[in-house]
Protein backbone atom coordinates (compact mmCIF):
# COMPACT_ATOMS: atom_id res chain seq x y z
CA UNK A 1 0.00 0.00 0.00
CA UNK A 2 1.70 3.10 -0.77
CA UNK A 3 0.93 6.02 1.50
CA UNK A 4 1.05 10.14 0.30
CA UNK A 5 4.88 10.29 1.93
CA UNK A 6 5.83 7.80 -0.90
CA UNK A 7 9.57 8.89 -1.23
CA UNK A 8 10.45 7.88 2.21
CA UNK A 9 8.33 4.49 2.09
CA UNK A 10 9.81 1.17 3.71
CA UNK A 11 9.74 -1.78 1.09
CA UNK A 12 9.57 -4.33 3.19
CA UNK A 13 10.59 -8.26 2.15
CA UNK A 14 7.60 -10.01 0.33
CA UNK A 15 7.97 -12.34 3.14
CA UNK A 16 7.77 -9.74 5.90
CA UNK A 17 11.57 -9.98 6.95
CA UNK A 18 14.02 -7.11 7.57
CA UNK A 19 14.52 -4.26 5.75
CA UNK A 20 17.11 -4.52 2.81
CA UNK A 21 20.67 -3.82 3.29
CA UNK A 22 20.74 -0.04 1.17
CA UNK A 23 18.43 1.07 3.06
CA UNK A 24 19.49 0.38 6.44
CA UNK A 25 21.13 3.95 6.67
CA UNK A 26 18.58 5.83 5.37
CA UNK A 27 16.25 4.45 8.10
CA UNK A 28 18.54 5.15 11.12
CA UNK A 29 18.86 8.38 9.33
CA UNK A 30 14.83 9.20 9.21
CA UNK A 31 14.48 7.92 13.05
CA UNK A 32 17.79 10.18 14.67
CA UNK A 33 15.32 13.48 13.12
CA UNK A 34 12.09 12.33 13.48
CA UNK A 35 11.77 14.29 17.33
CA UNK A 36 13.00 17.30 15.57
CA UNK A 37 10.14 17.43 13.30
CA UNK A 38 7.61 16.41 15.20
CA UNK A 39 8.61 19.17 17.88
CA UNK A 40 8.50 21.65 14.98
CA UNK A 41 5.18 21.09 14.17
CA UNK A 42 3.68 21.31 17.76
CA UNK A 43 5.34 24.67 18.06
CA UNK A 44 3.53 25.39 14.87
CA UNK A 45 -0.04 24.38 15.91
CA UNK A 46 0.30 25.72 19.42
CA UNK A 47 1.14 28.89 17.87
CA UNK A 48 -1.36 28.87 14.94
CA UNK A 49 -3.77 28.47 17.96
CA UNK A 50 -3.07 31.19 20.46
CA UNK A 51 -3.18 33.85 17.65
CA UNK A 52 -6.31 32.67 16.88
CA UNK A 53 -7.87 32.88 20.44
CA UNK A 54 -5.98 36.60 20.72
CA UNK A 55 -8.11 38.36 17.92
CA UNK A 56 -12.07 39.33 19.00
CA UNK A 57 -14.72 37.09 16.82
CA UNK A 58 -17.44 39.37 15.02
CA UNK A 59 -21.01 38.28 14.51
CA UNK A 60 -21.85 38.16 10.95
CA UNK A 61 -24.20 40.95 9.92
CA UNK A 62 -27.01 40.58 7.42
CA UNK A 63 -26.88 43.56 4.24
CA UNK A 64 -29.22 46.62 4.49
CA UNK A 65 -29.48 47.05 1.32
CA UNK A 66 -32.54 46.61 -0.21
CA UNK A 67 -33.30 44.87 -3.84
CA UNK A 68 -33.87 47.08 -6.18
CA UNK A 69 -37.66 47.23 -7.02
CA UNK A 70 -39.07 47.64 -10.56
CA UNK A 71 -42.64 49.65 -10.47
CA UNK A 72 -44.48 50.20 -13.55
CA UNK A 73 -44.91 53.82 -14.23
CA UNK A 74 -48.85 54.51 -13.91
CA UNK A 75 -50.51 57.19 -16.22
CA UNK A 76 -52.31 59.99 -14.39
CA UNK A 77 -55.62 60.13 -15.30
CA UNK A 78 -58.83 62.88 -15.31
CA UNK A 79 -61.23 60.40 -14.33
CA UNK A 80 -62.07 59.89 -10.76
CA UNK A 81 -62.17 56.20 -9.69
CA UNK A 82 -64.00 57.53 -6.50
CA UNK A 83 -68.32 57.03 -7.20
CA UNK A 84 -69.73 60.83 -7.87
CA UNK A 85 -73.27 61.82 -8.46
CA UNK A 86 -73.65 62.42 -11.83
CA UNK A 87 -77.92 63.05 -13.23
CA UNK A 88 -78.44 59.54 -14.17
CA UNK A 89 -81.03 57.77 -12.26
CA UNK A 90 -79.04 54.50 -10.39
CA UNK A 91 -81.48 51.83 -9.32
CA UNK A 92 -80.36 50.92 -5.84
CA UNK A 93 -78.87 47.36 -5.11
CA UNK A 94 -82.42 45.03 -4.16
CA UNK A 95 -82.39 43.19 -1.06
CA UNK A 96 -81.86 39.62 -1.02
CA UNK A 97 -84.88 37.86 -1.56
CA UNK A 98 -85.98 36.39 1.55
CA UNK A 99 -85.70 32.24 2.07
CA UNK A 100 -87.87 30.03 3.43
CA UNK A 101 -86.84 27.13 5.88
CA UNK A 102 -89.07 24.14 5.39
CA UNK A 103 -90.47 23.19 8.97
CA UNK A 104 -89.64 26.85 10.34
CA UNK A 105 -92.31 29.44 10.97
CA UNK A 106 -91.58 32.90 9.05
CA UNK A 107 -90.19 35.50 11.35
CA UNK A 108 -92.66 37.97 10.23
CA UNK A 109 -96.30 38.20 9.07
CA UNK A 110 -96.60 37.89 5.49
CA UNK A 111 -98.64 40.97 3.53
CA UNK A 112 -101.83 39.68 2.75
CA UNK A 113 -101.61 38.91 -1.22
CA UNK A 114 -104.45 39.43 -3.94
CA UNK A 115 -105.66 36.43 -5.22
CA UNK A 116 -107.95 36.89 -8.41
CA UNK A 117 -111.28 35.98 -8.44
CA UNK A 118 -112.52 32.69 -9.90
CA UNK A 119 -114.48 33.88 -12.71
CA UNK A 120 -116.71 31.53 -14.72
CA UNK A 121 -117.26 31.73 -18.96
CA UNK A 122 -119.17 34.64 -20.00
CA UNK A 123 -121.31 33.75 -23.49
CA UNK A 124 -121.78 36.85 -25.39
CA UNK A 125 -123.98 37.12 -28.68
CA UNK A 126 -123.14 38.90 -31.99
CA UNK A 127 -126.30 40.95 -31.31
CA UNK A 128 -125.28 42.39 -28.13
CA UNK A 129 -123.72 45.06 -30.61
CA UNK A 130 -120.47 46.22 -31.63
CA UNK A 131 -117.44 48.18 -29.58
CA UNK A 132 -115.39 50.76 -30.40
CA UNK A 133 -111.88 51.17 -28.99
CA UNK A 134 -108.58 52.65 -29.68
CA UNK A 135 -106.07 50.77 -31.11
CA UNK A 136 -102.24 50.20 -30.02
CA UNK A 137 -99.41 50.35 -31.35
CA UNK A 138 -100.96 51.24 -34.51
CA UNK A 139 -103.22 54.25 -33.53
CA UNK A 140 -105.95 52.97 -35.65
CA UNK A 141 -109.70 52.84 -34.57
CA UNK A 142 -111.97 50.26 -34.79
CA UNK A 143 -114.97 48.51 -33.51
CA UNK A 144 -115.30 45.00 -32.75
CA UNK A 145 -118.26 42.69 -32.21
CA UNK A 146 -119.09 42.07 -28.61
CA UNK A 147 -118.59 38.08 -29.42
CA UNK A 148 -115.89 39.02 -30.47
CA UNK A 149 -115.98 37.74 -33.66
CA UNK A 150 -115.03 40.43 -36.07
CA UNK A 151 -113.09 43.48 -35.78
CA UNK A 152 -113.46 46.64 -38.37
CA UNK A 153 -110.91 49.31 -38.63
CA UNK A 154 -112.80 52.28 -39.00
CA UNK A 155 -109.74 54.69 -39.43
CA UNK A 156 -106.30 54.15 -40.13
CA UNK A 157 -103.56 56.26 -38.70
CA UNK A 158 -101.64 58.26 -41.24
CA UNK A 159 -98.33 57.83 -41.71
CA UNK A 160 -97.67 61.47 -41.15
CA UNK A 161 -99.15 61.21 -37.76
CA UNK A 162 -98.01 59.52 -34.40
CA UNK A 163 -98.68 55.92 -33.44
CA UNK A 164 -100.13 57.36 -30.34
CA UNK A 165 -102.09 60.35 -31.94
CA UNK A 166 -105.58 58.77 -32.43
CA UNK A 167 -106.85 58.16 -28.80
CA UNK A 168 -110.40 58.22 -26.76
CA UNK A 169 -112.77 57.49 -29.38
CA UNK A 170 -116.34 57.66 -28.54
CA UNK A 171 -119.68 57.13 -30.00
CA UNK A 172 -122.70 59.85 -30.90
CA UNK A 173 -125.19 59.38 -29.61
CA UNK A 174 -126.55 58.42 -33.17
CA UNK A 175 -124.10 55.41 -33.33
CA UNK A 176 -123.64 56.17 -37.02
CA UNK A 177 -120.88 58.88 -36.10
CA UNK A 178 -117.93 58.41 -33.52
CA UNK A 179 -115.19 61.48 -32.50
CA UNK A 180 -111.73 60.73 -31.12
CA UNK A 181 -108.48 62.91 -30.62
CA UNK A 182 -105.45 63.67 -32.14
CA UNK A 183 -103.00 63.89 -29.76
CA UNK A 184 -99.31 65.69 -29.48
CA UNK A 185 -98.46 65.00 -26.26
CA UNK A 186 -98.43 68.73 -25.14
CA UNK A 187 -102.56 69.54 -26.29
CA UNK A 188 -105.44 67.80 -28.82
CA UNK A 189 -107.92 68.23 -31.01
CA UNK A 190 -111.65 66.26 -30.61
CA UNK A 191 -112.23 65.35 -34.38
CA UNK A 192 -115.59 63.85 -35.93
CA UNK A 193 -115.89 61.17 -38.27
CA UNK A 194 -118.74 59.02 -39.87
CA UNK A 195 -118.49 54.99 -39.92
CA UNK A 196 -119.79 55.07 -43.42
CA UNK A 197 -115.74 56.84 -44.08
CA UNK A 198 -115.52 59.65 -45.84
CA UNK A 199 -113.27 63.30 -44.75
CA UNK A 200 -113.14 63.63 -41.07
CA UNK A 201 -114.32 66.96 -39.49
CA UNK A 202 -112.22 69.06 -36.78
CA UNK A 203 -114.81 70.20 -34.48
CA UNK A 204 -112.67 71.45 -30.97
CA UNK A 205 -109.29 72.61 -29.91
CA UNK A 206 -107.70 73.37 -27.07
CA UNK A 207 -108.20 70.01 -25.81
CA UNK A 208 -105.95 68.75 -22.83
CA UNK A 209 -103.38 66.18 -23.81
CA UNK A 210 -104.31 62.50 -23.38
CA UNK A 211 -108.25 63.49 -22.00
CA UNK A 212 -111.59 61.74 -22.50
CA UNK A 213 -114.92 63.58 -23.81
CA UNK A 214 -118.43 62.66 -23.67
CA UNK A 215 -121.45 63.86 -25.62
CA UNK A 216 -124.83 64.84 -24.22
CA UNK A 217 -127.96 62.55 -25.18
CA UNK A 218 -129.20 64.67 -27.52
CA UNK A 219 -125.99 64.94 -29.26
CA UNK A 220 -125.59 68.78 -29.18
CA UNK A 221 -123.11 69.16 -26.61
CA UNK A 222 -119.70 68.05 -25.74
CA UNK A 223 -117.91 67.57 -22.00
CA UNK A 224 -114.46 67.24 -22.89
CA UNK A 225 -111.19 68.75 -20.62
CA UNK A 226 -109.45 72.03 -21.48
CA UNK A 227 -106.01 72.85 -20.99
CA UNK A 228 -106.00 74.52 -18.30
CA UNK A 229 -107.64 70.91 -16.64
CA UNK A 230 -111.00 71.84 -16.31
CA UNK A 231 -114.63 70.34 -17.63
CA UNK A 232 -116.07 72.35 -20.18
CA UNK A 233 -119.08 72.15 -21.02
CA UNK A 234 -119.54 73.22 -25.12
CA UNK A 235 -122.32 73.17 -27.50
CA UNK A 236 -122.16 72.81 -31.22
CA UNK A 237 -124.75 74.88 -32.17
CA UNK A 238 -124.21 78.24 -30.71
CA UNK A 239 -120.55 77.59 -30.05
CA UNK A 240 -120.81 78.28 -26.60
CA UNK A 241 -118.20 77.35 -24.35
CA UNK A 242 -119.30 77.01 -19.97
CA UNK A 243 -116.62 76.21 -17.71
CA UNK A 244 -118.06 73.84 -15.29
CA UNK A 245 -115.38 73.26 -12.81
CA UNK A 246 -112.54 75.87 -11.33
CA UNK A 247 -109.42 76.29 -9.95
CA UNK A 248 -110.98 74.75 -6.71
CA UNK A 249 -109.90 71.28 -8.40
CA UNK A 250 -106.12 70.95 -9.32
CA UNK A 251 -106.91 68.72 -12.12
CA UNK A 252 -110.23 67.64 -13.31
CA UNK A 253 -110.70 64.75 -16.37
CA UNK A 254 -112.99 62.27 -17.71
CA UNK A 255 -115.91 63.80 -17.89
CA UNK A 256 -119.44 61.38 -18.64
CA UNK A 257 -122.56 62.50 -18.99
CA UNK A 258 -125.74 61.28 -17.44
CA UNK A 259 -128.41 59.82 -19.35
CA UNK A 260 -131.18 62.34 -18.39
CA UNK A 261 -128.49 65.02 -19.92
CA UNK A 262 -128.82 66.69 -16.09
CA UNK A 263 -125.81 65.64 -14.51
CA UNK A 264 -122.39 65.14 -15.60
CA UNK A 265 -120.21 62.84 -13.83
CA UNK A 266 -116.14 63.50 -13.75
CA UNK A 267 -112.95 62.90 -11.24
CA UNK A 268 -110.82 65.32 -9.93
CA UNK A 269 -108.02 66.10 -7.27
CA UNK A 270 -108.52 68.11 -4.51
CA UNK A 271 -105.90 68.20 -1.46
CA UNK A 272 -103.66 65.24 -2.88
CA UNK A 273 -106.66 62.64 -3.87
CA UNK A 274 -108.39 61.75 -6.84
CA UNK A 275 -112.44 61.41 -6.33
CA UNK A 276 -115.64 61.04 -8.17
CA UNK A 277 -117.90 64.25 -8.46
CA UNK A 278 -121.01 64.96 -9.98
CA UNK A 279 -122.35 68.39 -11.28
CA UNK A 280 -125.04 69.76 -12.99
CA UNK A 281 -124.60 71.18 -16.11
CA UNK A 282 -125.29 74.74 -15.25
CA UNK A 283 -122.15 74.32 -12.71
CA UNK A 284 -124.04 74.07 -9.94
CA UNK A 285 -124.89 71.14 -7.27
CA UNK A 286 -121.59 69.46 -6.99
CA UNK A 287 -121.30 66.54 -4.90
CA UNK A 288 -118.43 64.43 -3.94
CA UNK A 289 -119.64 60.65 -4.71
CA UNK A 290 -116.41 59.14 -3.63
CA UNK A 291 -114.55 59.62 -0.02
CA UNK A 292 -110.97 60.47 -0.05
CA UNK A 293 -109.27 57.61 -1.56
CA UNK A 294 -105.62 56.96 -3.53
CA UNK A 295 -106.99 57.29 -7.23
CA UNK A 296 -110.59 56.99 -8.55
CA UNK A 297 -111.57 58.00 -11.89
CA UNK A 298 -112.45 57.20 -15.61
CA UNK A 299 -116.48 57.13 -13.93
CA UNK A 300 -119.41 55.97 -16.48
CA UNK A 301 -123.21 56.17 -15.92
CA UNK A 302 -125.34 52.76 -16.27
CA UNK A 303 -128.26 53.46 -18.93
CA UNK A 304 -130.96 53.86 -15.98
CA UNK A 305 -128.76 56.53 -14.90
CA UNK A 306 -128.85 54.96 -11.23
CA UNK A 307 -125.04 53.49 -11.16
CA UNK A 308 -121.36 54.19 -11.86
CA UNK A 309 -119.02 52.26 -12.83
CA UNK A 310 -115.33 53.74 -11.64
CA UNK A 311 -111.83 52.23 -11.57
CA UNK A 312 -109.99 52.86 -8.09
CA UNK A 313 -106.46 52.09 -6.99
CA UNK A 314 -107.62 51.52 -3.27
CA UNK A 315 -104.84 49.18 -2.34
CA UNK A 316 -102.47 51.50 -2.19
CA UNK A 317 -100.43 50.20 -5.04
CA UNK A 318 -100.86 50.51 -8.87
CA UNK A 319 -103.16 48.03 -9.27
CA UNK A 320 -107.02 49.40 -10.34
CA UNK A 321 -109.92 47.17 -9.77
CA UNK A 322 -114.01 48.18 -11.23
CA UNK A 323 -116.29 49.28 -8.86
CA UNK A 324 -119.80 50.18 -9.29
CA UNK A 325 -122.07 52.83 -7.00
CA UNK A 326 -125.73 52.81 -6.67
CA UNK A 327 -126.37 56.00 -6.15
CA UNK A 328 -130.30 55.54 -4.79
CA UNK A 329 -128.45 54.59 -1.86
CA UNK A 330 -126.40 57.90 -1.53
CA UNK A 331 -123.06 58.38 -2.11
CA UNK A 332 -119.81 57.11 -0.33
CA UNK A 333 -119.92 59.91 2.15
CA UNK A 334 -123.33 58.72 3.52
CA UNK A 335 -122.27 55.35 3.94
CA UNK A 336 -123.36 53.94 0.70
CA UNK A 337 -119.99 51.53 0.16
CA UNK A 338 -119.16 50.69 -3.67
CA UNK A 339 -119.08 47.27 -4.84
CA UNK A 340 -116.20 45.80 -6.04
CA UNK A 341 -116.07 44.11 -9.48
CA UNK A 342 -112.77 43.00 -10.32
CA UNK A 343 -109.89 41.30 -8.45
CA UNK A 344 -106.73 40.69 -10.79
CA UNK A 345 -103.38 41.71 -10.51
CA UNK A 346 -104.14 44.23 -13.49
CA UNK A 347 -104.80 47.66 -14.32
CA UNK A 348 -108.53 47.39 -15.04
CA UNK A 349 -109.33 51.22 -16.47
CA UNK A 350 -111.97 52.47 -19.24
CA UNK A 351 -115.32 50.71 -17.96
CA UNK A 352 -118.19 51.41 -20.26
CA UNK A 353 -121.61 49.76 -20.00
CA UNK A 354 -123.76 47.70 -22.79
CA UNK A 355 -126.96 49.07 -23.66
CA UNK A 356 -129.10 46.75 -21.77
CA UNK A 357 -126.76 47.41 -18.59
CA UNK A 358 -125.90 43.79 -18.04
CA UNK A 359 -122.60 43.88 -18.58
CA UNK A 360 -119.11 46.70 -18.98
CA UNK A 361 -116.79 46.39 -21.35
CA UNK A 362 -113.36 47.18 -20.24
CA UNK A 363 -109.66 47.32 -20.54
CA UNK A 364 -107.00 45.84 -18.42
CA UNK A 365 -103.28 46.65 -18.74
CA UNK A 366 -100.89 43.59 -17.32
CA UNK A 367 -98.17 44.60 -15.70
CA UNK A 368 -94.64 44.02 -17.18
CA UNK A 369 -96.25 44.04 -21.10
CA UNK A 370 -96.66 46.15 -23.61
CA UNK A 371 -100.40 45.93 -24.44
CA UNK A 372 -103.76 45.98 -22.43
CA UNK A 373 -106.69 43.10 -23.47
CA UNK A 374 -110.55 43.94 -23.47
CA UNK A 375 -112.47 42.13 -21.39
CA UNK A 376 -116.77 42.28 -20.49
CA UNK A 377 -117.88 41.24 -17.85
CA UNK A 378 -120.89 40.96 -16.00
CA UNK A 379 -122.72 43.41 -13.48
CA UNK A 380 -122.33 40.57 -10.86
CA UNK A 381 -118.73 40.42 -11.65
CA UNK A 382 -119.11 36.40 -11.30
CA UNK A 383 -118.34 35.89 -15.15
CA UNK A 384 -116.05 37.38 -17.47
CA UNK A 385 -115.14 37.24 -21.52
CA UNK A 386 -111.75 38.36 -23.23
CA UNK A 387 -113.12 40.23 -25.98
CA UNK A 388 -109.79 40.68 -27.68
CA UNK A 389 -105.96 38.92 -27.74
CA UNK A 390 -102.63 40.63 -28.17
CA UNK A 391 -101.88 44.41 -29.27
CA UNK A 392 -103.35 46.90 -27.09
CA UNK A 393 -106.93 48.14 -26.94
CA UNK A 394 -108.11 51.37 -24.92
CA UNK A 395 -111.31 53.84 -24.39
CA UNK A 396 -114.00 50.61 -25.19
CA UNK A 397 -116.87 52.54 -25.80
CA UNK A 398 -120.11 50.19 -26.27
CA UNK A 399 -121.89 51.37 -29.30
CA UNK A 400 -125.40 52.64 -28.37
Amino acid sequence: MTSRMSKHAIRLSRYGGRPEEGEQSALEDYLKRAPLLLLGAMICCTAIFLAGCSQPVSEPTLSATPMPVTRPAIPPSDTSILPTETGIHRPSTPEAPATETAGLAPTSTPEPTRTPRPLLPLRIDADQGEILCSIYPEGDIGSVKADGSEMTILMDTPASLDIYDNRHATWLPDGNRFSYTIDDFSQAEIWLADVQGGEAQLLLGDVAADSSHSWSPDGQSIAYVSTSNQIIRYNLATQARFQLTDEHFRWASDPDWSPDGSRIAFSAIEGGNQDIYLIDIDGTNLVRVTIPAEIDQAPAWSPDGTKIVFSSARDGDQIKDLFIIDLSQGTEAEGNIPKQLTFADTLDIDPDWSPDGQYIVYAAHTFGAAHATLFIIDVNGERRFQLTKENTYHSPRWRP
